[in-house]
């Protein structure tokens, strides 16, 4: 049986109980790579890929679309979600005009964040993809398909 794909999620979060509640509301279904600053950040992308970066823009200490042009020059099609205490209308346009992102502004509603970084990272595709191909072979034993292979291999 092929090993249960996780998605490899790197957070860039200052404040150590906001990386703690990411740890928390990932690790039954991702890998959390944790990382406090945006130097260790890129560190991090260089070394091995994601398939999302997390990164807060509080209390990092630079200006954040300095470091969202850095990272799109180095990794263009890399997800990011944005995470701040509020985004300026003026800043999500000049942030989407640097490349596709998503938002989201703490304090943030844990269900909802789940949902939307699984979304990104295309976990809740995968897991409909599985459940329908479990609909097929249950829908066809019928007709004589008796061996269906499945794989937690990534969308």
């Amino acid at each position: 049986m092929a090993a249960k794909w996780m998605p490899t999620i790197l957070v860039c979060e200052a404040d150590e109980g906001v990386q703690e509640a990411f740890r928390l509301l990932l690790e039954d279904w991702a890998t959390a790579q944790v990382v406090p600053d945006t130097t260790e950040c890129l560190n991090a992308l260089r070394q091995s890929p994601v398939e999302l970066l997390i990164l807060d823009l509080d209390g990092q200490g630079i200006e954040p679309l300095e470091v969202l042009t850095t990272i799109r020059a180095t990794y263009p099609t890399l997800k990011v979600l944005l995470v701040a205490g509020g985004f300026t209308l003026d800043f999500q346009l000049a942030a989407l005009k640097r490349s596709p992102i998503s938002f989201l502004t703490k304090p943030f509603n844990p269900k909802a964040t789940v949902e939307k970084i699984q979304t990104l990272v295309g976990y809740a595709t995968s897991l409909v993809r599985r459940r329908s191909i479990v609909r097929v072979v249950v829908s066809t034993v019928g007709s004589g398909i008796t061996d269906v292979t499945t794989s937690d291999d990534p969308p």
